[in-house]
């Protein structure tokens, strides 16, 4: 149902920003991410792809997922000898924008829903797993250089409830 839900919003930013877009754009990145907490691997690959209009040229939304990595984590004192946790999400955001020259500086703050599958090795028991979603706020900061309708992009992102920060590096295609 919440899927649905995004969905038709995806579909309703789509049909009313025309009135208001000065262009639609797609952007797609890679990176590093970092989980606090019982992680022991350190940084893992992240990525993201998002569709938006920017309403003006200090404001714009998107929408989209991001894949925040898989961690092995190690919990203390329950007699579980290890594990890991992926974690998702899908998002949407405002962003604001600072325009300067070919170069734009911005901040982020959006809501997402974010789905983390862990699973954990008992010794003796087996492997069990559990699925959590969580409703969160998220927020970055970045800046994009801009030629003809590309942009190249670097982003730091944090998420707040699954304590999971990472930097993107990503091309943005504007139409």
């Amino acid at each position: 149902m919440k899927n649905l839900a995004l969905a038709a919003f995806v579909v309703a930013t789509g049909l009313s920003a025309p009135c208001f877009a000065q262009n639609y754009f797609v952007d797609v990145g890679g990176g590093q991410g970092k989980a606090s907490g019982d992680v022991e691997s350190g940084r893992k690959s992240v990525w993201a792809a998002r569709l938006g209009a920017r309403l003006s040229p200090n404001f714009a939304v998107d929408a989209g997922y991001e894949d925040l990595g898989k961690y092995n984590v190690t919990p203390s004192g329950i007699g579980v000898s290890g594990g890991t946790v992926k974690a998702s999400a899908w998002g949407v955001s405002l962003v604001a924008i600072a325009p300067l020259q070919q170069f734009d500086v911005y901040g982020r703050v959006g809501y997402a829903r974010t789905e983390s599958k862990a699973n954990f090795s008992v010794p003796g028991e087996g492997t069990f797993g559990s699925k959590d979603r969580q409703n969160e706020a998220f927020y970055g900061v970045g800046g994009r250089y801009n030629w003809a309708n590309f942009g190249f992009f670097v982003e730091w992102n944090k998420h707040d409830k699954v304590d999971i920060n990472y930097w993107l590096l990503g091309v943005q295609a504007r139409f």
